[in-house]
């Protein structure tokens, strides 16, 4: 059973500051678009519905071209970093935009789009119906606008949209008050009795005037002080700093002495003297200066929502499901997406568990009974995103809300009458954990780990690239093994790891070599971004599941007591403590060593993947407002990171959850109340703040000096993940005391951001000092490299005839590969010159400073390496070489694989005589190995082909006949020529013609051919093998090259050749040699062993008899012309 792959589609996306206004209304060029692949939702998949097309499930035209299933219909406005009173932006929002005559409004978006600002826009045709299937025809006339705009954008969800329609009961949620100490994020508000109060604000009052002076001032003299003016006036000066210098040294440049500089640097800064400057105000991080307090609470009091999102699928329905999913197991959990539905559903027998507890009814949310018999799923309502009509009031001043259906059974009647009849499954829980995971510099940076314990962490990876370095093959796998683990959608890890896996010798193959280099040069970037490979993984969290089949069965609070006691975590073969963490993490606080225990509860112990917690501690909160609806959790057992826990209690955030007040729902709120509050993504920079914080301070050795600003930046974390569903995020503002202390970055987030060095801060902190050491290592031993792992002196092996291993000669004759070889030449050439534009396209993307918007792109270009391959591939395998046979080049994978290998390796080289069939390239053996299949079975076919043994003399005689290429004459093994004295004499005077070769000691040995272990091919399966008779040939130009013995005289032999003289083509070592009455004269270029156009290859002469013509006599090298004198 084969995994099942997301349908995908083609949406063009724009980016609204190519947005122009023409005539009143406001256009974007149709051509000025970038294209995106989008997997399938329930939106597409919809509107495909609606305008009655079909998916096409064809991969390739008949031209070969990739099929994009396109829609044109939509598309998706990019509009980050745009001020919120851009009228532009208001008016496209409410009016829509007009591409090549056809007019466009907006649709919505997904919670995630939000905080990416970016909007799908639709035809306006199709916008109503659209609205109206996706809300099944309901839309409240008031409501939380961020609320019913989440609603409608979660079918924005990339899912598997599979033919099942699961039975459900929705039924009430359950809350539990909890009494816990805690620590409690407040604002501050200011007591004017209070001096040290009145001490700081006047502190603060002066800062903020000196800033706004300072801004003004320079804006003024900016306008004078000119590149021109400062180099007409001045003069460039090394003493002295520039203001920015200054700060980093503790002074600024007093106000009034701005605009008299003293000098200027090379890049025309003003540069200042020290009596132009002052001592800048140190002003702390407190409660009086941040605006904010860490206040301890005793039993403050915490209600949790215990199933938040989180429900529960029959054995029978998840059988089905994985079914459908393509998957050999059967998942325990999946988040599932259907209208206004969205949630994680965990696999348990719950007919089973309610028979053996006498219950064969349960009662959904508006009084209907359900027989346990006949569901497939139970959900609590915060699974069911419908209740969203604002009605009133509470007496707490929260909005009263009511369902948007009458019952679900209505639910289910408009679902079925707009066409709903799948279900989508946004992902689920694999049934094999990864052993290993990357951990982030959040992690790191919120433990008290020393640069001997990051180092240790490290060693584990770092002890395989040491020895991957030097060759060792094993540890190349092993890296590869992981790194497939953790990228398991990288095809060129795994066709190179499942190369070396059927021949080790592979390793020493140049484009191997390559790709090995680059993935440990990628491995080292990440472990100086933090990305340090740990055994761990992430998994879905639950609530205790008992405790839902319970609350379900009996809907009485006083019946459900569960499995789990208060801290208590369980994941079936998990006990002891662990480490747990959830990103986006920011604080110590956030990390757990958490108790993992067993039971021998007969419902739970197939949950091996599943986190469950108890929910009757304050979990939730502790890990940033966690919910159960499809979070992870993050699982370490390692005892460094256990010892660096640092434990502190539970920040609690008593916002979570709030919500904006429900307005009526239309355009001018959607735009005022929630796209308007939702311009600027500041999650990442609120996070980046708490990371450079907590590194100057783990720099003291004492993370917990900076717990306010921490938990401040905590709290305003949440706070804007929040604001894309509840609309708030303009309310919310970071503190300037806070940016102040953070304005440079933690030294090592270089790595992650890019950038010079004097852009960051130079902090000692352990994880900056292990990310220098690491960056010495890589400056010099890693470029010391040269493109190539190190190979150990005793092992010969020519890296540049490897390649014949990727090729099974038994497959073709050389005239039909030649013909193969020609027809998929014009499709190699557009692949080159295609991955050319695509590489320079990644090279400019890497220049730029690695923000997620870069990340993205460069995600996006990969894809356009993907479709490229598949592409190649496709029109190769579609070629049909033979007119009278129904035979195409994919019929096998083989010779196709083999020929790609023929261009790359040997035709492609260099200058050639084939150049006007083939672009000539460098070094780039790509075309070769996106042909994955033939290459693993030319690889497997060529495993052990020949396995070299030393004859020993009884053996000698029984296996002659069987051997080649090497006669042993007046007591030498003579090979091609090449006399080698033999060091056995008991070999002496023996005749026979045998294989000689040297072992990586230089030894001497026979080899004998032995059956490949690997696959056998049954020669009537060779479709490409005609068996044509070889021709005559004249004037074959080729180059001799390593001359043997003296150049000079050995031009003077060829200059010299007669006709008399008897010359022959011989092979030593896969090379093709010339060799003049017995004497080896060079090398024959490899490029030049094949001549398309006359459709001659030179091996099919072997030890036939040519004539010689010197054509041109060069420094080293010699230019012949060859014909051939025997067939």
């Amino acid at each position: 059973m084969m995994k099942i792959k997301r349908k995908q589609y083609y949406v063009n996306a724009y980016r609204f500051g190519d947005v122009k206004k023409e005539k009143g209304i406001l256009i974007l060029d149709k051509d000025n678009r970038e294209e995106y692949s989008n997997s399938e939702n329930i939106i597409f998949d919809t509107l495909y519905r609606i305008m009655k097309k079909e998916y096409n499930y064809e991969r390739f035209d008949q031209e070969g071209n990739k099929i994009k299933n396109y829609i044109p219909e939509i598309f998706i406005l990019k509009a980050d970093g745009i001020k919120e009173d851009n009228d532009d932006y208001i008016e496209i929002m409410k009016n829509g935009v007009y591409i090549a005559d056809k007019h466009y409004i907006r649709f919505g978006k997904s919670a995630s789009m939000t905080r990416e600002v970016r909007t799908l826009f639709i035809e306006k045709e199709w916008h109503d119906k659209l609205k109206d299937f996706i809300s099944l025809g309901k839309t409240p006339k008031k409501c939380t606008i961020s609320k019913f705009e989440s609603a409608i954008g979660l079918m924005l969800s990339s899912v598997y949209l599979l033919p099942i329609q699961p039975r459900i009961c929705v039924i009430e949620d359950m809350t539990r008050t909890i009494y816990e100490d805690v620590k409690v994020v407040k604002k501050y508000e200011g007591d004017i009795n209070d001096p040290e109060y009145l001490k700081y604000e006047e502190l603060l009052r002066k800062e903020e005037e000196y800033n706004e002076d300072y801004i003004t001032k320079t804006e003024e003299i900016n306008k004078k002080f000119t590149n021109e003016y400062l180099k007409k006036n001045y003069k460039k000066k090394k003493d002295g700093h520039t203001p920015a210098q200054w700060r980093e040294l503790g002074r600024r440049v007093k106000i009034d002495e701005l605009d008299k500089p003293y000098g200027y640097i090379g890049n025309y800064y003003r540069k200042y003297k020290f009596d132009q400057t002052e001592e800048s105000p140190d002003i702390p991080m407190n409660k009086y200066t941040v605006g904010y307090e860490v206040v301890e609470d005793d039993k403050h009091e915490i209600e949790v929502e215990i199933f938040d999102g989180n429900g529960v699928m029959s054995y029978d329905v998840a059988d089905k499901i994985s079914k459908l999913l393509g998957l050999n197991y059967t998942t325990n959990a999946m988040q599932i997406r259907q209208n206004y539905i969205k949630g994680l559903v965990v696999r348990m027998d719950f007919k089973s568990y309610f028979k053996e507890k006498g219950i064969t009814h349960i009662k959904g949310i508006w009084g209907k009974e359900y027989s346990v018999n006949e569901l497939d799923m139970i959900i609590p309502e915060s699974m069911f995103k419908a209740k969203l009509e604002v009605v009133g009031r509470k007496e707490d001043g929260s909005d009263k809300k009511e369902w948007l259906f009458r019952n679900f059974q209505e639910y289910e009647g408009l679902r079925d009458f707009y066409g709903f009849n799948k279900l989508g499954v946004a992902n689920y829980a694999k049934d094999k954990l990864d052993e290993y995971t990357k951990m982030t510099y959040q992690f790191i940076n919120a433990l008290n780990l020393s640069k001997k314990d990051i180092k240790k962490l490290a060693n584990s990876t770092g002890r395989y690239i040491e020895k991957a370095l030097e060759g060792d093959v094993s540890s190349v796998k092993s890296l590869l093994g992981i790194i497939k683990n953790i990228d398991k959608d990288d095809d060129r890890i795994d066709i190179i790891y499942e190369a070396l896996s059927k021949n080790e010798d592979l390793i020493w193959e140049p484009h191997i070599q390559k790709e090995v280099l680059y993935k440990i040069i990628g491995i080292l970037e990440d472990i100086c971004k933090g990305e340090i490979w740990t055994e761990g993984n992430y998994r879905y969290v639950a609530t205790d599941m008992i405790q839902f089949l319970e609350w379900a069965g009996y809907r009485d609070e006083s019946k459900v007591t569960g499995f789990l006691n208060p801290y208590e975590f369980y994941t079936s073969g998990e006990e002891g403590y662990r480490v747990c963490i959830r990103n986006p993490l920011c604080s110590w606080h956030e990390v757990g060593k958490e108790k993992f225990v067993t039971s021998n509860n007969k419902w739970i112990q197939h949950l091996h993947n599943i986190v469950q917690i108890s929910n009757k501690s304050p979990e939730m909160a502790k890990y940033s407002g966690m919910d159960m609806d499809g979070d992870l959790l993050g699982i370490f057992k390692n005892p460094i990171l256990l010892d660096a826990v640092l434990e502190d209690k539970v920040i609690v955030n008593d916002d979570d959850g709030v919500t904006a007040n429900g307005v009526e729902y239309n355009i001018d709120n959607i735009i005022n109340i929630f796209e308007l509050k939702n311009l600027e993504n500041k999650i990442g920079a609120v996070t980046m703040l708490g990371t450079t914080i907590a590194d100057s301070a783990l720099e003291e050795g004492d993370l917990r000096s900076v717990e306010l600003p921490i938990a401040v930046v905590k709290y305003l974390q949440a706070a804007y993940i929040d604001a894309a569903k509840n609309g708030i995020g303009d309310e919310i503002a970071i503190p300037e005391i806070i940016k102040k202390h953070a304005e440079k970055k933690a030294y090592f987030l270089r790595h992650v951001k890019g950038g010079q060095k004097f852009l960051y801060n130079d902090s000692e902190s352990p994880f900056n000092k292990f990310v220098k050491s690491l960056e010495v290592y890589m400056e010099g031993s890693i470029k010391q490299l040269n493109k190539k792992l190190v190979k150990p002196e005793n092992i010969e092996i020519d890296h540049n005839k490897l390649y014949n291993k990727l090729i099974d000669y038994d497959r073709f004759d050389s005239k039909t590969m030649t013909k193969i070889i020609k027809a998929i030449a014009p499709i190699h050439n557009d692949f080159i010159e295609r991955r050319k534009e695509i590489n320079k396209e990644k090279i400019e993307e890497e220049k730029k400073r690695k923000t997620d918007k870069v990340k993205k792109e460069l995600k996006i270009i990969n894809k356009k390496y993907t479709e490229l391959n598949e592409e190649t591939i496709n029109k190769c395998e579609e070629i049909k070489l033979f007119e009278d046979k129904d035979i195409k080049l994919g019929d096998d994978p083989s010779v196709l694989a083999s020929a790609a290998v023929i261009i790359s390796y040997v035709l492609t080289e260099d200058k050639t005589k084939n150049d006007k069939f083939l672009n000539k390239k460098s070094k780039d053996y790509s075309f070769a190995w996106i042909f994955k299949e033939g290459l693993l079975l030319n690889i497997e076919k060529n495993k052990g082909k020949i396995t070299s043994e030393i004859i020993r003399l009884r053996e000698l005689e029984e296996i002659k006949e069987k051997l080649n290429l090497v006669s042993i004459k007046n007591n030498k093994v003579v090979v091609n020529g090449e006399s080698i004295p033999l060091n056995n004499k008991l070999l002496k005077n023996k005749k026979g013609t045998f294989e000689v070769d040297k072992d990586f000691r230089g030894h001497v040995y026979l080899k004998i051919p032995k059956e490949s272990e690997g696959i056998q091919f049954n020669e009537n399966e060779t479709i490409f093998k005609i068996n044509s008779e070889l021709e005559h040939f004249i004037d074959f130009k080729c180059r001799l090259l390593k001359l043997n013995g003296d150049v000079k005289e050995i031009k003077n032999i060829l200059l010299n050749i007669s006709d008399e003289d008897i010359l022959s083509i011989c092979i030593h070592r896969e090379d093709l040699k010339l060799f003049l009455n017995g004497e080896e004269l060079g090398t024959i270029r490899n490029q030049d062993t094949w001549d398309l156009e006359k459709e001659v290859y030179l091996r099919d002469y072997l030890y036939k008899l040519v004539k010689c013509k010197v054509v041109k006599v060069n420094k080293s090298t010699v230019d012949i012309e060859l014909s051939s004198l025997e067939v």
